[in-house]
């Protein structure tokens, strides 16, 4: 309980989320490196102490805690309350429930919960924190003076990264270049080019083969929610490309999506549709924003644009005599060789995306030369929502 804003949070690590939070009351559950102890702590105190529950209350267990105080807490009195927690493990009914009643708080002094809190009105919820370990608690129900209180997640799902592929990215080898490659460029070897969040978000995807699939990770599982129709591409040069297969990694909560013909040349915005994606919380700036996207508010459609134009060495927009320079500069250079200074290795260049930069890739900027993005925009919004979407 505190009486500071429903916002309020303290330190983290061994502050739990409470530690430096004045006008409170905490009963602490600690489980770090084999403790198991609880207490009461006041006006944002805390410490590695308190009073041994004396069973393991993070063994994966369901258990059940009742927190009363036998005191109305807003009668800022000055007489001593009292706050009494039980914990009852609901999986092993053969353990005996752990109960205490606590009249101090864990320096030993007492304590009048109105005059802690500074007034009779206080915000009442839950903290939590790991430091060099880490733990997962979930808060399955949650009751308040006999009302149940719905637990809503207001910060909904983010996008916490965008991948593009092709299978000159992440397609079969055992070529150390090619391997390394991968590696220099950030290619993800399932998923494909991490596209980079701020000012190089836009800069052009150089390699020949151009993309033929986006994928899309988040912070939550979307199995239950992702669907082939839910995202939409939107070009320049191609108004609206088709997706023509998803999939879904539960194992690292990616969504991936198949174009029927892979995209060389274009300036193409993905867009998430919040009205077909529950929870999303998805606003991005292009050439701003940094993962994960979002307001910390659930609503908001993901709309990210993505440039790719094959042979662009240099990523600027256009295929010239610069990108030639450039590709010249680092002849015989490779991903396991890659030189130093200036005219190093870069995989920019290799625009064949193989680990090496050599004739043939100074062949495939030539034949593209002349060519550039084109000069509008793609579209910011979906238009048309996913079948899933219109049913709701």
């Amino acid at each position: 309980m505190q009486s500071n804003s429903p916002t309020t949070l303290g330190g983290g690590g061994g502050s739990l989320g409470s530690a430096g939070v004045g006008n409170s009351v905490a009963v602490k559950f600690d489980i770090y490196n084999g403790i198991n102890e609880t207490g009461v702590y006041l006006n944002g105190e805390m410490a590695d102490d308190g009073s041994d529950i004396g069973f393991d209350i993070a063994n994966g267990h369901k258990y059940h805690v009742t927190i009363t105080t036998d005191a109305d807490y807003a009668d800022g009195d000055g007489t001593s309350d009292k706050i009494t927690v039980r914990i009852q493990d609901l999986t092993d009914a053969t353990v005996a429930p752990y109960e205490e009643s606590f009249t101090t708080d864990h320096l030993g002094a007492g304590f009048d919960i109105g005059q802690v809190l500074g007034g009779d009105c206080a915000f009442i919820g839950f903290s939590g924190a790991t430091g060099g370990e880490n733990a997962e608690q979930q808060i399955l129900n949650w009751s308040f003076n006999g009302q149940n209180i719905p637990l809503v997640d207001n910060t909904g799902s983010h996008v916490t990264q965008v991948f593009v592929n092709s299978t000159q990215l992440t397609g079969a080898t055992t070529n150390a270049n090619t391997l390394a490659f991968r590696t220099t460029a950030g290619v993800d070897p399932v998923f494909g080019y991490a596209v980079p969040a701020g000012a190089n978000q836009t800069k052009s995807i150089p390699w020949t083969a151009g993309i033929n699939q986006v994928a899309l990770r988040f912070d939550a599982d979307m199995a239950a929610t992702l669907q082939q129709g839910d995202l939409v591409v939107r070009g320049v040069n191609t108004p609206t490309y088709t997706i023509t297969g998803f999939s879904y990694d539960p194992t690292t909560k990616t969504g991936v999506w198949t174009l029927s013909t892979a995209i060389t040349n274009d300036k193409i915005r993905l867009i998430l549709d919040d009205a077909g994606v529950a929870g999303l919380d998805g606003e991005w700036t292009d050439n701003g924003d940094t993962y994960p996207s979002g307001n910390g508010t659930a609503g908001g459609d993901f709309a990210f644009k993505v440039h790719i134009l094959g042979g662009d060495a240099t990523q600027d927009g256009r295929v010239n005599a610069l990108d030639l320079s450039f590709v010249k500069q680092r002849q015989n250079r490779t991903a396991t060789n890659p030189g130093v200074g200036t005219a190093a290795y870069s995989p920019f260049a290799d625009v064949d995306a193989n680990g090496s930069i050599n004739a043939l890739d100074l062949s495939a900027v030539k034949q593209r030369q002349n060519r550039s993005l084109p000069t509008g925009e793609p579209a910011i919004t979906a238009l048309l929502f996913s079948n899933k979407a219109i049913s709701r």
